[in-house]
């Protein structure tokens, strides 16, 4: 006799600690020292807990490095809780709504190489600077973009170039 439908939990939007903005810390130095100060052991320890949820897709800004890194630890055998993991490309937009901006997320098949995604995709969109610039979208014209705002704004002096960058640069809907 057949199961009938199985109802299985996803969740699209798991940051990691490649984002530029993400909340991946460590709570003192016992934490630290439990994970040889690796904060990617943590975080691959945190999501093993996870028993709900069966396809996650690993979302951070601009960028797959994270999704790339998830994956090295999949090779080892790690996060095998999860039937599917999916690259998760999030990117601000240049539209805003009142006063927020939009953000946009881009999922690729876990069949895509993530190489091909970083040369044929991301590396030919085009991220707009603070100044209305195009700039093509890679980490070094990212940190490039934040490294000129850091020297004109004395309140991004705290954070890093590559944050800078992430946090001012837009890409346009029409040219994703």
């Amino acid at each position: 006799m057949s199961a009938g439908s199985i109802v299985r939990k996803w969740d699209l939007h798991v940051h990691t600690p490649a984002s530029y903005e993400n909340q991946f810390i460590f709570y003192g130095n016992e934490d630290a020292n439990t994970y040889n100060n690796n904060i990617w052991d943590k975080y691959i320890s945190e999501l093993e807990k996870v028993e709900d949820i069966s396809v996650i897709g690993i979302a951070d800004y601009f960028t797959i490095d994270g999704y790339k890194k998830v994956l090295e630890y999949r090779k080892k055998g790690r996060l095998r809780n999860f039937d599917l993991i999916l690259p998760n490309i999030e990117f601000r937009l240049d539209k805003f709504v009142e006063d927020k901006r939009l953000n946009y997320h881009v999922i690729f098949s876990d069949e895509v190489n993530p190489n091909t995604i970083e040369k044929e995709f991301l590396e030919a969109l085009f991220i707009k600077t603070p100044g209305g610039e195009d700039r093509s979208l890679c980490r070094e014209n990212i940190e490039s973009i934040g490294e000129t705002l850091r020297k004109q704004h004395k309140e991004f002096q705290d954070r890093s170039s590559y944050y800078v960058g992430c946090m001012n640069i837009t890409v346009s809907l029409d040219r994703i």
